[in-house]
């Protein structure tokens, strides 16, 4: 039972620490966590990538239950869990960082044209 809640505890501590040191590099606005029109209430408070992340960390960490041949992936399932889920939501994070730092560039450049 341990070690199942060890693999879906995992990627919850890869996206804490992705978001941490490689997103926001320990920049917060801490009047926005009280904030639900802060920077920080993404979607009814719950933010989209991180809980794709998540999945994304709890099914790598837990594929040896289904698939045989990969189950001794289940002693590792937390340091997997945690780098899958860290790597994924530094990627998704900084793609809608780069998108939404596009979008007044593209605006800008129509009301010059």
């Amino acid at each position: 039972v341990l070690g199942y809640i060890g693999g879906a505890l995992g990627p919850v501590a890869g996206i804490m620490i992705a978001d941490f040191y490689l997103v926001r590099r320990s920049n917060y606005d801490l009047d926005s966590f009280y904030d639900k029109r802060g920077v920080y209430g993404y979607s009814g408070g719950w933010n989209p990538k991180a809980l794709i992340a998540t999945a994304l960390g709890i099914i790598v960490a837990f594929v040896g239950l289904v698939v045989p041949p990969l189950s001794v992936l289940l002693s590792y399932s937390w340091g997997l869990g945690l780098v899958v889920a860290l790597v994924a939501y530094t990627v998704l994070m900084r793609a809608e960082r780069a998108q939404s730092t596009a979008e007044p560039a593209m605006e800008i450049a129509e009301e010059l044209s």
